[in-house]
């Protein structure tokens, strides 16, 4: 477990440069939002594909390492001529090289952990929860200490860089190749990559749709509609909500099992989606920032539990980059793609009240059918 905290300690390090500043830094190159849609939504394609591939290749070879070692750098290398084009054709290639190995990092991260941690159930979510304060803590640094300047896209690349490198120090520390681990007796119950399977993964794109308005466009919400440039705190904020949820995630899924706390995770998503479209107010979002625990980490952890479960230990590494590929980075893809436009045709108002539609879907279908898709 100590290998993982100190790994998910600095691989958060880098997403809490990368998730609140990646677009901002897009948007000091000059591009529009419509524009800025469209290379998010390359991002993320490309971020389909990446865990999609990568995982198959680690789960057959089990060098899990090796392929992280790769993924870091040819992030790194893509951001450096990205800093140095205005032009969008150009721009597109290197974005898609960037979200095809950032976006690999995680979910390759998660299985290696399913496959080798001990007491996984238990301790996955203590491991991960590591990372969580690592976004809080670097979150709060770029707050405070005015490092970076988010209408400066060097500003951005030179912080990220220097997290990168960190990050890539620890890979020393991990498993060189993912053998069987001490698995619970529950982990070898899945059933495969079945019809349940996929079904479950249907639901958790619906809620992973409305929710990617936030991930995607909640920096330029708060820079356009707020005026807050310097979007670090409100991001460290999330992170702070997601501690003690993450901590408990294990326990309140063995309470009250996972249909209870999808359902709590979707109601939350549109209670948030509301606020952001109502109350365009530093106040109101600030209450939707305090709902990041259950919309984010909850669901989270709720989701990464489905798919150990029902994939099964043998195939769980490409149970998770499925999960993260097309119930997760796939609803981001088509959220960012479609969200540029209706923000530039009407308002940010209406594109969160719009978003708040997938995850009303996603409750209807869970309180109709949850049992008969393994979400009992």
């Amino acid at each position: 477990m100590a290998a993982f905290v100190i790994n998910y300690f600095f691989l958060f390090a880098t997403a809490a440069v990368y998730f609140p500043y990646f677009q901002l830094f897009l948007k000091a190159r000059g591009f529009s939002p419509s524009q800025l849609g469209v290379l998010m939504a390359f991002a993320r394609l490309a971020g389909i594909i990446g865990p999609l591939l990568l995982g198959r290749l680690a789960d057959r070879s089990g060098r899990f390492r090796r392929i992280l070692a790769v993924c870091m750098p040819a992030f790194a290398l893509a951001l450096i001529p990205l800093n140095s084009t205005s032009s969008f054709f150009l721009s597109v290639p290197l974005v898609i090289v960037a979200g095809f190995s950032y976006h690999s990092i995680v979910p390759l991260t998660d299985a290696l952990a399913n496959r080798t941690m001990k007491e996984v159930e238990k301790n996955w979510g203590r491991a991960r929860l590591f990372g969580t304060i690592s976004f809080i803590i670097v979150s709060l640094l770029y707050r405070f200490a005015h490092l970076i300047d988010g209408e400066s896209s060097s500003s951005i690349l030179v912080n990220q860089l220097v997290l990168c490198i960190l990050y890539a120090g620890t890979l020393f520390v991990l498993p060189r190749k993912a053998g069987s681990g001490d698995r619970s007796p529950r982990q070898d119950e899945g059933g495969g990559l079945g019809k349940t399977f996929w079904l479950g993964i249907g639901i958790i794109f619906l809620a992973a749709l409305s929710a990617s308005s936030h991930l995607s466009f909640l920096s330029l919400y708060l820079h356009e509609m707020l005026g807050i440039s310097n979007v670090s705190g409100m991001w460290a904020l999330c992170a702070v909500i997601e501690l003690p949820v993450f901590f408990f995630a294990g326990p309140l899924i063995r309470r009250f099992g996972l249909r209870r706390m999808f359902l709590v995770s979707f109601f939350a998503i549109v209670v948030r989606l509301l606020l952001y479209a109502l109350f365009p107010v530093r106040p109101a979002i600030i209450a939707a920032q305090l709902l990041h625990g259950i919309t984010f980490a909850l669901f989270y952890a709720s989701a990464v539990r489905y798919v150990s479960r029902i994939a099964g230990f043998k195939r769980i590494g490409v149970g998770m980059t499925i999960f993260s590929a097309l119930g997760n980075g796939l609803a981001v893809f088509i959220g960012s793609l479609a969200g540029g436009y209706i923000i530039e045709a009407l308002g940010f108002q209406m594109f969160y009240a719009i978003y708040t539609l997938p995850a009303l879907a996603a409750i209807v279908i869970l309180i109709t059918a949850g049992k008969r898709i393994g979400i009992p």
